[in-house]
């Protein structure tokens, strides 16, 4: 589909073809949850220019974007879970 290539091209500076590559690299599988499924690209949010991070379930994306990207908010989450569980 054109938009996704060009969505692709001028908001990441990829291909169509880079995406189905990292796709593949992941095996078509979330880097975080590990489930198949539909895949978002996940990006730093920072200044200049987009760094990719890897390719995530909606789910996980979103889920790293409510916890605001924050390694150690992620960490005391986990650390929450263990103790609640």
């Amino acid at each position: 589909t054109r938009n996704r290539r060009r969505k692709l091209r001028v908001k990441y500076g990829i291909t169509l073809f880079d995406y189905k590559t990292r796709v593949d690299e992941q095996g078509g599988l979330c880097a975080i949850c590990q489930l198949p499924a539909p895949l978002v690209i996940d990006h730093a949010h920072q200044p200049g220019p987009t760094v990719i991070r890897g390719l995530l379930c909606q789910g996980c994306n979103l889920g790293l974007g409510a916890f605001r990207d924050a390694p150690a908010v992620l960490l005391r989450a986990a650390d929450y879970l263990r103790v609640v569980a």
